[in-house]
């Protein structure tokens, strides 16, 4: 039963084959990242990484943003940001998952630095997808956004 969110994820094959021949098993990174909650931000955040760069489908993906959902509060605003940023390239438009993301780390920023990198974030996604409305997305985030973009 377990392994059922991962193999929907991957269109029913267990394995995918990477650029350098290797066969990896993304249901083994998904499981990874569900057992090892615990482990401190750094190693987490590597592990996230490891599984946006073999994300195979935008099924998998959004496996990969449910589970980043639950971490935000314990990773670096930053690195979050980073691996959205990441993620854009693989998942288009914005998926509900991605707006909520944004949502929640827009809601626990307090750094300006921060605050400018999601906002650098969503103007950079309203350049490339204008005709997307980014439903959902916090009213306030899209209208610095928009001035920015403005600017």
């Amino acid at each position: 039963m377990q392994v059922i969110p991962a193999i929907r994820a991957l269109g029913g094959d267990a394995r995918l084959e990477t650029s350098n021949n290797t066969l990896i098993l993304p249901g083994y990174l998904l499981a990874d990242l569900d057992y090892k909650c615990g482990e401190p931000p750094d190693g987490r955040l590597r592990l996230y990484e490891l599984c946006l760069h073999n994300a195979a489908s935008a099924e998998m993906l959004e496996q990969l943003l449910l589970r980043l959902c639950r971490d935000v509060p314990h990773l670096p605003s930053e690195a979050v940001i980073d691996l959205l940023r990441e993620a854009i390239a693989i998942t288009r438009p914005p998926s509900p998952v991605y707006i909520m993301l944004l949502n929640k780390i827009w809601s626990q920023l307090d750094a300006e630095k921060d605050q400018r990198s999601i906002v650098a974030l969503v103007a950079d996604l309203r350049e490339r997808h204008p005709n997307d409305p980014l439903a959902g997305l916090n009213t306030g985030l899209l209208s610095v956004a928009a001035i920015r973009q403005a600017l």
